[in-house]
């Protein structure tokens, strides 16, 4: 016990990583995968803390999506589908193209898991163009 608390970090689950690291192609999607549930777990900020809204898949239709990256002006977005928010969409727009929201992660992904039908923030919607 007093190893897995100084190291952090179980030794089974270093050496699993260390074998799937050395397998062509399977490494990349779990090193992928680790990222993904990282962004969702952390409380690290860097890592889609911030929900905008952005217009898809065409104009007028404003749907709820997580920072995951930024450069300069241009915002990457994962724009996640109901009611799976593990699947959907990355996209790359520019900043004057979304709006910010209110909603922290975890209400964008009840809103986004409920259909709709948990939504608290009325006066957002109303403000969306």
């Amino acid at each position: 016990g007093y190893k897995i608390v100084k190291t952090g970090r179980p030794r089974v689950i270093t050496i699993f990583d260390h074998v799937i690291n050395r397998i062509p192609f399977l490494n990349t999607i779990y090193r992928v995968l680790i990222k993904v549930i990282n962004m969702f777990s952390s409380h690290d900020q860097r890592f889609a803390k911030e929900v905008v809204y952005v217009e898809y898949p065409s104009p007028g239709i404003w749907v709820p999506a997580y920072v995951t990256n930024r450069h300069d002006d241009k915002y990457v977005l994962f724009i996640p589908t109901s009611p799976n928010p593990t699947s959907g969409f990355t996209v790359i727009v520019d900043k004057s193209k979304i709006i910010k929201s209110e909603m922290d992660i975890e209400e964008a992904t009840s809103f986004i898991v409920s259909i709709g039908v948990d939504y608290n923030k009325s006066v957002e919607m109303t403000d969306l163009p």
